[in-house]
């Protein structure tokens, strides 16, 4: 009679176990972490889960490499475009200077013929008053 009880006993506790661990895994897999605990539950016990290669699997592989690719050169063209921005705006800064030299130049042209002109005034004063 001991026996049956503590087997009952024993039974009882095995599903109760197993029941709380089932609602426990249950309950955690409907959030995102229990899919974390899953994974690390996973790795700790050393199950790995693939799925076969198929046609969609496959396809999907392509997309990304493809993906990666024009990432990679979407990159590189915007390299080169801000080289060549660069570039550009090196020819601009030069003409800039240029025009910012000629604008120098003609200021003083304007000055000396100005100062010519008084020079021209002040003579033909003179020569008036002689």
């Amino acid at each position: 009679m001991k026996k049956e009880i503590s087997t009952l006993v024993l039974g009882a506790l095995t599903l109760l176990a197993g029941g709380i661990s089932f609602y426990g895994v249950s309950a955690l897999t409907k959030n995102t972490s229990g899919d974390l605990f899953l994974a690390q539950l996973g790795s700790a016990i050393g199950i790995t889960v693939g799925v076969l290669p198929n046609e969609a699997n496959t396809l999907l592989a392509q997309l990304k490499e493809k993906e990666q690719a024009l990432d990679v050169r979407e990159q590189n063209i915007s390299f080169r475009e801000a080289e060549l921005r660069g570039e550009s705006a090196l020819d601009e800064a030069e003409y800039y200077g240029r025009v910012v030299k000629a604008l120098i130049a003609a200021v003083c042209a304007l000055l000396v013929l100005v100062a010519v002109n008084f020079w021209f005034d002040h003579r033909r004063s003179r020569k008036e008053r002689a």
